[in-house]
């Protein structure tokens, strides 16, 4: 297939993925434009001998070079506005009231928020669980459950019908449940 063709088909993708990141003050523009370029690189890395349809290739690539983008922008401690990023770790926590008296707050030791050890293990076998599925179950209950994407999406991407992406979705769902039940028994 042209490369052009593909770059052409999937423009609508590099909007829709910026759009995704409106809540920062980055130009949307710019973002689109990072995302365009993610986009050309994914259709020279392409090789359709892999059974991986371009649109979902393209898709990763995208979020890649926006990601990258939002990263490089956090690493200048500058959100694009003139605004600085700060921040304390999550442990610590300065005593406002001490600020109020005209001293310095000193940092207090707060609980870790972080899961726990057993929460953890759990969650790590549950991802396996879902590495396990077979790729096409898997990538669909990813896209339309993870990521939000509707049944038809989905299929244009693996070049499937709608149906068979309900099929897919349903079939990896009970799979999911089965060895989630025989993990808890």
């Amino acid at each position: 297939m042209d490369r052009e063709k593909l770059i052409r088909e999937c423009l609508p993708l590099c909007r829709r993925e910026a759009l995704k990141w409106k809540h920062t003050p980055l130009d949307q523009d710019d973002l689109v434009g990072d995302a365009h370029v993610g986009l050309v690189k994914a259709a020279e890395r392409f090789d359709p001998g892999r059974g991986v349809p371009f649109r979902a290739f393209a898709l990763i690539a995208i979020r890649g070079a926006l990601i990258d983008t939002v990263r490089r922008a956090a690493k200048k401690d500058s959100l694009g506005d003139g605004r600085f990023v700060s921040f304390f770790p999550y442990d610590v926590q300065r005593d406002d009231d001490n600020a109020e008296r005209g001293q310095q707050g000193q940092p207090k030791h707060l609980e870790d928020p972080g899961p726990t050890l057993e929460e953890l293990v759990e969650r790590r076998a549950q991802i396996r669980m879902v590495h396990e599925l077979p790729a096409a179950e898997r990538f669909v209950l990813i896209r339309t459950t993870v990521d939000g994407a509707p049944a038809q999406e989905v299929a244009d991407e693996m070049g499937v019908t709608p149906d068979r992406v309900y099929t897919l979705s349903a079939m990896g769902a009970r799979r999911l449940k089965r060895r989630l039940e025989r993990m808890a028994a």
